[in-house]
């Protein structure tokens, strides 16, 4: 059965794991992804339904496995967190799938932290696909602009979806951000939306921070627990030094840097407010100087890039600890 454009799983007793895919089929599958790829839009939801489901449905034909979209899990710090795609064998999600948009760099870091010992994984942006067990990883380039689908690599994903026996381990991928060069087509607009954005205040005195805090109403318990002990530890060290300026928003605390001028960024953290769990970015060589961030609460990858990590906090215990530790380590 096809919806679509390309095969969905199904039940029928034919599909059995031993039949093989005929050149046809492989044909057609390419045939379909490539009218994709001329195409391409920059939207998560158009890489995973237009290149990775696709390529999922075809290797599931032969598992008869349910696709189960936005897979629910508890998370390292006790939150939920989803993974785009599971392919579910009775109630156990088997294979797992993080999809992202086609401009956006994949790598294995990003699908590790769903991954129990006995699940295969993937992230990909529909270009590059990054296939991970517990132990390794593989990168793979399955759209080359000069010469468009790798049918080799194609295969390869198509047996690691199905838990084809391998001879040997998946060779261990590098620890950097694969980006594809494919880029997405924009659509002629009569008219452009004007992003609205909330007032910013810097303030370099403690107390003025605190009073202008004081006033919001989105923050949470968590992220006003964590507020009041980052600014107590700034307020025993001394105050705001120069360096660090504090940009206040209704919706964000963000946190600058200035002795890194010359970099691409000077932003060094953010609080994100609203958030059940304490929703933080840091810089990833601040987390790297600073092990006792990670000590607090488990780090992930920010979804824009290795350059940020990210963390939930689950309790007032976490967010007391945190906010202590990120002032010492900024100032």
């Amino acid at each position: 059965m096809f919806v679509g454009g390309h095969r969905r799983a199904c039940d029928d007793p034919c599909m059995g794991e031993q039949r093989r895919d005929s050149t046809g089929e492989i044909d057609q599958l390419v045939a379909v992804l490539q009218s994709h790829l001329s195409s391409p839009q920059k939207s998560e939801r158009w890489a995973m339904y237009r290149l990775i489901a696709p390529v999922v449905d075809f290797a599931n034909s032969t598992l008869g496995f349910t696709p189960y979209f936005e897979f629910n899990q508890t998370s390292a710090h006790g939150a939920s967190q989803s993974v785009d795609i599971a392919l579910l064998d009775g109630t156990e999600a088997s294979v797992l799938v993080e999809a992202k948009r086609l401009d956006r760099a994949v790598a294995a870091e990003q699908i590790a932290k769903y991954l129990e010992d006995s699940q295969r994984g993937i992230v990909s942006n529909g270009a590059i696909w990054v296939l991970c067990d517990k132990t390794s990883c593989l990168i793979l380039h399955l759209f080359k602009p000069d010469s468009g689908i790798d049918r080799a690599a194609l295969q390869q994903i198509i047996a690691f979806i199905r838990g084809t026996p391998r001879t040997e381990a998946l060779p261990d991928a590098p620890a950097r951000y694969s980006r594809t060069t494919a880029a997405p087509v924009y659509p002629l607009k009569a008219r452009k939306a004007v992003r609205k954005s909330n007032a910013v205040e810097a303030h370099s005195s403690v107390s003025a921070l605190r009073a202008a805090l004081s006033n919001l109403d989105g923050l949470s318990p968590g992220d006003r627990q964590f507020c009041e002990s980052f600014l107590a530890a700034i307020a025993k060290r001394g105050g705001i030094p120069e360096h660090l300026r504090c940009e206040l928003r209704a919706s964000r605390l963000s946190l600058f840097d200035s002795r890194r001028a010359g970099q691409p960024s000077q932003r060094v953290g953010r609080i994100e407010f609203g958030r059940k769990h304490p929703d933080i970015l840091v810089l990833t060589e601040v987390v790297d100087r600073f092990p006792r961030l990670a000590s607090i609460a488990p780090p992930a990858p920010h979804d824009k890039g290795p350059h940020m990590r990210r963390f939930r906090l689950a309790n007032e215990r976490q967010c007391k600890a945190f906010g202590l530790a990120l002032a010492e380590a900024v100032t």
